[in-house]
């Protein structure tokens, strides 16, 4: 669980330097002027070896200066400027910023590009949130169980095995449903929280994308399946007294 959190903070921090770095670019290409060459009748962009390029390249200094130098950016893109807008704007937006004037059209195309990336961002910081909250829910009744099985270890060994037995079977009873509990919860929010053809994550379910590093994609139910295994293993533990008896 500690590492999954950690996993979370860390991809939660990325995702915020991301969105407000294309926030600072929106306001930088807000202040570059366009030029006043005119688009082709069919709306296309201007494209030419003639074309003025200031715009472009006020842009292009912007982009590098915000989105690009994110304290991640080489570690987990390590692209170009041509690879990184056309990823994150589309090719056609690409292409005008690479070899046209920054037209009024342009200019309307970057800004609605720049502002679909933050956005995207923002409604996966949405996810994560979930994600944090639904690992918060789960954490204490997993602290619980697992403090109470030490426990329950703990008193056993110093007392004679036939005492309590019922007793101690009882709360196995308990632990162990506690348990189911806790993991049909996970899955419930797993299923609620499924992705759906998001931008970043592959996979419909984001713990597959922010847990792939960790010995479990699925650290919650993983942990839960342990704790039945430790209530299992008690439960064998129980039973050889009385075989031997």
């Amino acid at each position: 669980m500690v590492a999954a959190k950690r996993a979370l903070r860390g991809e939660r921090r990325r995702l915020l330097a991301e969105a407000r770095a294309f926030e600072t670019f929106l306001d930088a290409v807000d202040d570059v002027p366009v030029a006043t060459s005119p688009t082709t009748g069919g709306g296309q962009f201007l494209v030419g070896s003639g074309a003025d390029r200031s715009g472009a390249a006020a842009v292009r200094r912007a982009y590098e200066d915000t989105v690009m130098d994110v304290f991640h950016y080489a570690a987990d893109y390590d692209d170009t400027y041509p690879d990184s807008i056309a990823a994150e704007f589309g090719p056609d937006v690409a292409s005008a910023l690479l070899a046209g004037p920054f037209t009024d059209l342009c200019k309307r195309a970057v800004r609605t590009a720049a502002s679909d990336a933050r956005d995207r961002r923002t409604r996966f910081l949405a996810t994560l949130d979930d994600e944090r909250h639904s690992l918060e829910v789960a954490e204490r009744p997993i602290r619980q169980l697992s403090t109470g099985l030490e426990s329950l270890a703990a008193s056993s060994s110093s007392r004679d095995p036939f005492d309590d037995r019922d007793a101690v079977r009882s709360t196995l009873v308990t632990m162990e449903r506690r348990c189911k509990s806790v993991a049909a919860d996970r899955q419930e929010a797993i299923q609620e929280h499924a992705l759906t053809g998001s931008w970043r994550v592959d996979t419909s379910h984001v713990q597959e994308y922010l847990y792939a590093d960790l010995e479990s994609t699925y650290p919650v139910l993983a942990t839960v399946a342990d704790i039945l295994s430790r209530i299992e293993r008690r439960y064998e533990c129980d039973e050889r007294p009385l075989a031997r008896a």
